[in-house]
């Protein structure tokens, strides 16, 4: 079933606001920054939740093509690639530590050492191996966490 809110919430309200502020953080002399958040699971959906990986596909593209399109500019373009987090709840369901999740606070902590470093994609968990994996490993990647 689709929820309309759901790709409201995950992808247009990220295309808009990127379209809002671009134009701004253009005329800008210093760096700017947009930070989108995609997740690990934009890579290898978990097929449970299809909505929220297809938009969070859509984003990670999003974010590829306006880092290729901005980069003679002084605009920065940062996507955030977390796996499942575990003290957070998806769609409306508490998330229990596993193998596959990270915390909250691995992700405020993995953002802010990449935004340090000016790594453009931040990505930690499976989600790292995931986001440099070759196609194969993004199937089995797929096969293992929809078995």
């Amino acid at each position: 079933m689709m929820n309309e809110d759901e790709i409201a919430i995950n992808l247009k309200a990220q295309i808009y606001l990127a379209a809002h502020f671009i134009p701004f953080f253009a005329k800008k002399s210093e760096e700017t920054a947009i930070i989108n958040v995609s997740s690990a699971l934009g890579l290898v959906p978990l097929a449970r939740f299809p909505i929220y990986c297809a938009t969070k596909a859509a984003i990670h593209s999003f974010t590829i093509s306006l880092r290729h399109q901005l980069k003679a500019t002084q605009v920065k373009i940062f996507e955030v690639l977390p796996p499942t987090v575990y003290d957070t709840e998806l769609k409306g369901r508490p998330l229990p530590k596993s193998d596959w999740t990270v915390s909250s606070q691995e992700v405020a902590d993995a953002i802010m050492k990449s935004l340090e470093n000016d790594e453009k994609e931040i990505s930690l968990g499976v989600g790292k191996s995931w986001l440099t994996g070759s196609k194969r490993d993004l199937d089995q990647a797929f096969n293992s966490i929809n078995q």
